[in-house]
C-alpha cells in the first residue's frame, strides 16, 4: 500500500469513526430528552395527586417504576411502560431511529402489584460478578422500598454502578453523555418531588 493509499484510507477510517460517534451521540440525546419528558410528565401527575416523596400509594411507585424502566439502558428494570400512538407524525429523524414519537399512558394499572414490583430481580446478570455493587444495589433497592430514599436516590446508584461495572449496552447508550449535567437536569425536573 502506498503512502496516498494509507493516508486515503486512514482518513476514510477517522471520517466513519467520527460519523459512527455523531450518529451515536444524537441517539444517546434522545433518550435523554426522552428521560428528561417524562420526568416533567411524572411530576406533574404528583403534583396533580398531592403525593408525597414519603407517600406509600402504589400509584406513586408505578409512576416512579416508569421512570426506573425507561433509564435503564440495560432492560433490566421492570418495564411497565404502555403507550398511546401520537397524534402528530414523528420526524424524519426520529423515525429513522426508531423513535416514533408515542406518549406514555400513566393512568394507574389494576394489574399492578406493589410486592410483586419489589420482588422482582432489578439488575442485569452482570451485577453477579461484582458481589460489593451488588449489594450496593440491593441496599439501596431496599432504602427506597422502605422510603428512606428517593427513587432518584436508586436511579443515581444503578448510575454509578452501570458505570463501574461498564455493563456494554449501558455504556454504549450513555456513550458521549456528560453524567453530571445530566443528572443536574433530571435532579431539578425532580426538585419539586424530591422535597
Amino acid at each position: 500500500m502506498g503512502f496516498f493509499d494509507e493516508l486515503g484510507s486512514k482518513f476514510f477510517n477517522n471520517l466513519t469513526n467520527k460519523l459512527h460517534k455523531d450518529v451515536s451521540s444524537l441517539y444517546n440525546n434522545k433518550f435523554i430528552e426522552q428521560d428528561v419528558n417524562t420526568a416533567k410528565e411524572i411530576v406533574k401527575i404528583y403534583i396533580d395527586k398531592n403525593f408525597k416523596n414519603t407517600s406509600s400509594n402504589p400509584y406513586k411507585f408505578y409512576l416512579e417504576a416508569i421512570f426506573l424502566g425507561m433509564s435503564d439502558r440495560t432492560c433490566s428494570h421492570p418495564y411497565l411502560v404502555k403507550i398511546i400512538p401520537s397524534s402528530k407524525s414523528p420526524s424524519f429523524i426520529n423515525t429513522q431511529m426508531g423513535f416514533q414519537n408515542n406518549e406514555i399512558d400513566y393512568k394507574e394499572d389494576p394489574d399492578f402489584n406493589l410486592i410483586d414490583y419489589f420482588n422482582t430481580n432489578w439488575f442485569h446478570p452482570i451485577v453477579d460478578s461484582y458481589l460489593e455493587k451488588k449489594q450496593e444495589l440491593e441496599k439501596s433497592k431496599q432504602l427506597y422500598k422502605s422510603g428512606d430514599i428517593s427513587f432518584f436516590d436508586y436511579f443515581v446508584k444503578r448510575l454509578e454502578v452501570y458505570d463501574f461495572i461498564q455493563e456494554k449496552e449501558h455504556m454504549k447508550h450513555y456513550e458521549g453523555i456528560d453524567r453530571k449535567k445530566y443528572l443536574d437536569i433530571l435532579r431539578s425536573e425532580f426538585r419539586l418531588i424530591l422535597r
